[in-house]
């Protein structure tokens, strides 16, 4: 029994010890490169059976048997391998096969030589994870064929493939139906290819390529795609695609179907076509939801379309460049923009996308376009020709030489050009060396145009601050224009050799930008197209503002009609607020409204055609027609009104329905001396005439009788209208009285609030004057009662008082001189206070004071710094043209350190120029008091420093002309200066107040007491000292020389 028991423990000791010996052998012996085992397919929790140990790919590969779909084969590396150049190639079919590094590893499978590593042909399915696949530079790494699907799967790199003569295609090339997929955390890097592709190629139509994730990077094609060329279907649903290269195509090169839904494309390049994708005459492309970003090319920054492609919502194009056509795109088919967002990219022309093919269309529905730039001609954001379709996007900031936003030009099949629901902002034609036209659209040598809908809001341009349109037809309706500019013509709309139909569009506060004012119009119509008219119908001017001529159209050559259209409160500086017409243009105007429209000639409408005669020559005006339901009302001439000419009825097509002075002309009769009331639009506020017979209207105010006219006519020097001079006539001249009142002054509003004028005066009569008779009623003399006698009183004792202190009263600029008088032993000490003010403004050197001239800006400057007394500063040179040692400097630098300049450090102050009313009113604005008066001036609407005005207004400081405008951008005189100063600085002096000094004041040979502002000069001109009298007036004592 005992030595049974041993032999089993002996036994159990040599199993034991073979089994560690085993062991141990297993552990130090050298791995094989490959093991390959196998599972049942598509079940990863099977377990797995080992196949066999192998040193060579080729061994491992040919172990995975092949017509076996029911299992998997995993082939596992267990270190490096380096595939030498005289190995062979396994061609693997109905096999699936899973190649991977051993968990925890990344191994690299480097192949030497020119051959490819492994094949994947009839039914394979091979699966890649975790294994670098290097290339060497120069050799190719698979080919799949024959329904052969090779996925590369996480932590799968594919570097350093070259394309060889050997092999075709790039790195991996798929021949026939067969199909590549790329998943996430898979790396493809430094490969190169020859003609198709970088990495991946085809050569059918029946291949797909999906690629859900993964990085692309430094891969490049000497020819077409610099990862991927295809004539297959491409599915990209994610991935990082950057720094790539071909010569077309720096990512893709796709002739089939190309599908993307997501992923980066960023910092790819092309020597010619598509920095990113160029899309060959077969493809079709849909993409959605990508980016592409500073992408490059000769064309197309990041896409090169030949055929068909789709752009949906959560597309991003940004900084993209392209050195000739389409920043983002080119198309030379058909391009559909359903949404995106395209910004910052560039190009020479087109700097997002560009359409010029004869058989390209594009059709963009909804997306954003911004700060896009066309370095040259067209299209900031988007040039195109042939059929193209806007509807629904947003255009911003986008700039160009022609078309700031949109270059459209030879649409000209049906409906091939239509512009619709757009918002286009802040865009600008403004490129140098162009022509600058059309800061948000042009469009050119187009026949059927529809522009509809759209919003313009602060584009600019040197022509047609928000479009331009040359040889167009259509119709452009219901569109918005608000606050465009332009620096020449056509602030909103310019016109030429076109004839849409243009109606329902709303022209609103165009002509301004940053101080500066269009020359020209608002829409300008410089031509209509040949053999045509243009009509516009319903469209409404607002508010639009021209430093020149025509503040609503300018009509340049051609026929214009006018229909039911508003003109309210435009203006223009110069000629026609609302409409001017040159001698070459024809308007006909019906069923419209002008409302509040100002210039300073031609209040409404100026045509060249104009008559400065009476009689006016019958054959001015000829190129005007106006039906009797058109409406002028309350249009304003800062020139003054004229009555019309003696022979108004021989201009019938004048016609209206109300005038802005209705009751308020009188024309003349045959005799030359009595005249009759008329309505006429030929009175300069609604449409431009001067009749060099003025009247002043002296009225009654409520007497009688009505009024008394007296003529003045006018005189012209080099076709200049020079004024006449009116002498105010006396109350008891005109023959006028009113019951119950007496005479007080003649004023130039009824309510006398306007300027008064006085008995002898002479006025400066350049139009037509009222001047209203103000009455005040008579005070009855009182019943005389007896004086009553005063009850005798003591006569009181003086007290002793002490003498009063002096009060030191300090005034705004100059320190009072306090005096007292000698006080009696029983008299009360009375005080004096004696004030002084300085001289500011200096006669010349021949004995005059020329108050009619004028004063420079930096004349009023010194006036304002010497009144309140600045302390000086030299030496400085604060504005860039006021150099340090210029008279003035001193004054100009103390007003700037004291903040009553507007003008900044380093800006031009423009020291010699005429300071105008309204600069004049903003200069005091910042030392006077503050108020909430609104002027009643109706040409200071929408000025620049309207604001001032109206403060000054509400201080009293400025009145305004006879006519009752304030003409805010004349130059002001010395005799204006004067009165506004003496106002602001409560300096204020008569006849009587001068009788102590009469023998030392200064006399000025051009100036008398018959000038309205000789005393204002006066009072100006000399330093005084003066006591206050109760009414205010000042008293002089003393002349200071």
């Amino acid at each position: 029994m005992k030595k049974k028991i041993f032999a089993i423990i002996f036994a159990f000791a040599l199993v034991f010890s073979s089994a560690i010996f085993l062991s141990v052998e297993n552990t130090y012996a050298e791995a094989k490169t490959f093991t390959v085992t196998k599972r049942e397919a598509n079940n990863p929790n099977a377990t797995e059976e080992p196949v066999g140990e192998y040193d060579t790919l080729f061994d491992a590969i040919g172990a995975c048997k092949q017509q076996d779909l029911s299992n998997e084969y995993i082939v596992t590396m267990n270190k490096d391998y380096e595939v030498p150049e005289n190995e062979g190639m396994n061609d693997r079919s109905h096999v699936n096969i899973l190649f991977r590094s051993a968990p925890g590893q990344k191994y690299t499978l480097k192949r030497n030589g020119t051959r490819i590593c492994f094949y994947v042909s009839s039914n394979c399915n091979m699966r890649v994870e975790n294994v670098i696949l290097d290339g060497n530079n120069d050799g190719e790494l698979t080919s799949i064929s024959d329904n052969g699907e090779l996925t590369l799967g996480n932590g799968t790199v594919v570097q350093n493939f070259i394309d060889v003569p050997s092999a075709d295609g790039p790195a991996i090339y798929l021949i026939g139906k067969s199909t590549l997929n790329i998943e996430d955390g898979v790396t493809l890097r430094n490969n190169t290819g020859k003609n198709i592709g970088g990495v991946i190629g085809d050569n059918s139509k029946d291949t797909t390529i999906n690629i859900k994730g993964g990085t692309f990077t430094g891969n490049s094609c000497a020819r077409y795609g610099g990862v991927i060329a295809s004539y297959g279907t491409i599915n990209i649903s994610g991935g990082i695609f950057n720094d790539n290269s071909s010569k077309e195509g720096g990512v893709i090169a796709s002739y089939g179907k190309l599908n993307i839904t997501d992923g980066v494309f960023e910092n790819n390049k092309a020597k010619t076509n598509g920095g990113a994708i160029r899309l060959g005459q077969n493809a079709i492309a849909s993409i959605t939801g990508a980016s592409f970003n500073k992408n490059e090319a000769k064309s197309g920054g990041a896409i090169y379309n030949s055929n068909e492609l789709t752009i949906n919502e959560g597309v991003v194009f940004s900084e993209n460049t392209s050195r000739e056509y389409g920043g983002a795109i080119i198309n030379y088919g058909k391009l559909t923009v359903n949404d995106g967002t395209f910004k910052d990219n560039e190009a020479s022309n087109g700097g997002a996308i560009s359409s010029i093919a004869s058989n390209s269309e594009l059709t963009v529905n909804g997306g954003s376009f911004e700060n896009n730039k066309s370095t040259g001609k067209w299209g900031g954001a988007i040039v195109a020709k042939n059929k193209v379709s806007v509807k629904n996007a947003t255009f911003d900031g986008n700039v160009s030489g022609n078309g700031g936003a949109i270059y459209v030009y030879d649409a000209n099949d049906a409906n091939d050009a239509a512009i619709e629901n757009c918002t286009f902002k802040n865009n600008s034609a403004t490129n140098e060396n162009t022509v600058k036209q059309g800061g948000a659209l042009f469009v050119n040598d187009s026949k059927n145009v529809s522009i509809k809908s759209n919003t313009f809001i602060k584009n600019r341009a040197q022509d047609g601050g928000a479009l331009h349109i040359t040889g167009v037809e259509g119709i452009i309706e219901g569109n918005t224009f608000e606050e465009n500019f332009a620096e020449g013509f056509s602030s909103a709309f310019h016109v030429k050799d076109s004839a849409p139909s243009i109606k329902n569009n709303i022209y609103k506060n165009n002509g301004m930008k940053d101080g500066k004012t269009t020359a020209y119009a608002t829409l300008m119509v410089e031509s209509v197209m040949s053999g045509k008219e243009l009509t516009i119908e319903n469209d409404k001017f607002e508010n639009n503002v021209a430093s020149k001529d025509g503040g609503a159209i300018v009509v340049g050559e051609d026929t214009v009609n006018l229909k039911g259209c508003e003109f309210t409160n435009n203006k223009a500086s110069e000629y026609g607020g609302a409409i001017y017409i040159t001698d070459e243009g024809i308007v006909n105007i019906a069923g419209s409204k002008f409302v509040g429209n100002s210039a300073k000639r031609g209040g409404a409408i100026v045509t060249e055609l104009f008559s400065q005669a009476n009689p006016a020559e019958k054959e001015k005006y000829k190129n005007l027609t106006i039906a009797d339901d058109v409406i002028f009302d309350k249009n304003f001439a800062s020139d003054g009104y004229f009555n019309p000419p003696t022979n108004y009825k021989d201009f019938p097509d004048l016609k209206f329905e109300t005038t802005s002075l209705m009751g308020k002309l009188r024309a003349i009769k045959a005799d030359m001396k009595t005249y009759e009331k008329v309505d006429s639009l030929l009175n300069n506020y609604d449409v431009y005439y001067v009749n060099p017979l003025v009247t002043v209207i002296y009225d009654s105010n409520g007497g009688s009788p009505a009024e008394k006219i007296y003529g003045e006519e006018l005189t012209s020097e080099n076709d200049e209208i020079l004024p006449a001079n009116h002498k105010v006539k006396t109350i008891k001249e005109t023959g006028l009285t009113k019951d119950g009142f007496e005479f007080k002054e003649w004023n130039t509003q009824a309510d006398g609030k306007g300027n008064a004028y006085k008995a002898g005066e002479e006025m400066k009569i350049s139009s037509n004057q009222v001047l209203y008779a103000i009455w005040q009623e008579k005070t009855p003399s009182p019943e005389p009662q007896p004086e009553p006698k005063p009850e005798p009183k003591p006569e009181p004792k003086p007290e002793p008082k002490p003498e009063p202190s002096p009060e030191l009263k300090i005034h705004e600029y100059v320190d009072t001189i306090p005096v007292f008088a000698q006080a009696d032993s029983v008299k009360k000490v009375t005080e004096r206070v004696i004030e002084s003010h300085i001289e500011y403004i200096s006669g010349y050197p021949d004995n005059t004071v020329r108050a009619d001239g004028n004063v420079t800006r930096a004349e009023a400057v010194t006036m304002l710094v010497r009144l309140k007394a600045y302390p000086l500063t030299e030496g400085e040179e604060i504005f860039k043209d006021v150099k340090a040692n210029a008279w003035y400097a001193p004054f100009i630098n103390a007003a700037y350190k004291n903040n009553i300049l507007e003008e900044k450090k380093g800006q031009a102050f423009r020291p010699d120029e005429k300071i105008t009313r309204a600069e004049l009113a903003q200069l005091i604005s910042h030392l006077d008091k503050k108020n909430n008066a609104k002027a009643n001036f109706p040409d200071i609407a929408g000025h620049k420093y309207e604001a001032a005005i109206n403060q000054s207004f509400g201080n009293k400081r400025i009145a305004g002309y006879p006519d009752g405008s304030f003409r805010p951008d004349n130059a002001i005189t010395r005799a204006e200066t004067a009165r506004i100063l003496n106002s602001l600085f409560d300096r204020k002096v008569n006849e009587d107040g001068l009788a102590k000094v009469m023998a030392d004041l200064r006399l000025y040979k051009d100036l008398d007491k018959s000038h309205w502002a000789y005393y204002e000069i006066i009072e100006a001109s000399h330093t005084h000292q003066y006591e206050r009298a109760e009414s205010l007036l000042e008293n002089w004592i003393s002349i200071i020389k």
